[in-house]
Formats: C-alpha cells, sequence, structure tokens
C-alpha cells in the first residue's frame, strides 16, 4: 500500500513540475520535487524496516539482520 502512495504522489509531482517548467520557472520545480521523493522514499523505507524489525521480533525470530 505504501509503494502505491508513493507511485501516485510521485507521479504527481513530476507532472505538477513539469507544468511549473513550462512556465519558465527553470529546473527548480524538478530540483525540489526530486528532494522532497527522496525524503518521501527514505521515510517509507525507515518506517517499513522498523515495521519488518517488530514483526520479526513479535514471531520469534531474533536472529533476523537489523
Amino acid at each position: 500500500m505504501k509503494m502505491v502512495l508513493f507511485i501516485i504522489v510521485g507521479s504527481l509531482f513530476l507532472v505538477a513540475s513539469f507544468f511549473l517548467y513550462q512556465n519558465s520557472l527553470g529546473a527548480i520545480p524538478f530540483l525540489l520535487a526530486s528532494i522532497f521523493l527522496f525524503f518521501l522514499v527514505h521515510k517509507i523505507q525507515s518506517t517499513s524496516e522498523k515495521e519488518e524489525v517488530g514483526n520479526s521480533v513479535k514471531n520469534g525470530d531474533h536472529h533476523k539482520k537489523q
């Protein structure tokens, strides 16, 4: 579900930054969108890793790589 959200938000940011690029703002919208998408992916990855570690402890698998 998180990956679907990432794909939808990423697509919207790319389309919005393209329209802003067409309005003579240059590459600034692409730069801002790429920075935002980087932090969005980083947050999704960190939360999914925390959930994975929590689930492994609940299941009794303490030897899973952390």
